[in-house]
């Protein structure tokens, strides 16, 4: 599809592009085993890299949108609890 066909197809176009990169936070520990960055696990997502969250407990540390979709996502892979 062309952005031209696209354009006719429709009477209004909204480009989401969203966040490509993580920002730190500068936080003891944010490097460790076990966390990611949500633009990093949202990417992995999309390329079909499917984790298990079954059972587990979640943390997500931000806001925005991102942190949003991020505990939505985890909550879809089979998380108990997202906070």
């Amino acid at each position: 599809l062309t952005m031209e066909e696209i354009q006719r197809g429709y009477d209004a176009v909204y480009i989401a592009i969203g966040a490509h990169t993580d920002k730190k936070l500068g936080l003891e520990g944010e490097d460790a085993e076990n966390v990611i960055s949500a633009v990093e696990f949202l990417r992995s997502i999309g390329e079909g890299e499917v984790m298990d969250f079954t059972g587990k407990q979640v943390c997500v540390i931000g806001g925005g949108n991102v942190s949003m979709d991020a505990t939505r996502t985890a909550l879809r892979l089979g998380a108990e609890r997202v906070t």
